[in-house]
């Protein structure tokens, strides 16, 4: 029973978010930021092609970080680009 009931809070949650799609390029760019994880680097990279404004996480490293679209983090990162 307990799993019939996280299956239907999962498939809720999911109604409500967007889930970004992961392929070569963002697995690529992810490796060219400076965070220290790759996995939350391939979380926020994902997150900004698919044009998020908010990541949800459990990450501490993703939840520890301004990275805003004013942040000095954010500007460097475009001009990448």
């Amino acid at each position: 029973m307990a799993l019939a009931s996280c299956c239907l809070e999962t498939h809720a949650l999911l109604g409500l978010l967007e889930v970004a799609p992961v392929g070569r390029n963002v697995l690529d760019s992810a490796l060219d930021i400076d965070v220290p994880d790759y996995e939350d680097g391939v979380l926020h990279e994902a997150a900004r092609a698919a044009g998020a404004t908010v990541i949800v996480t459990t990450s501490p490293t993703l939840r520890s970080r301004r990275w805003t679209r004013s942040s000095s983090w954010w500007r460097r990162r475009q001009r990448k680009r």
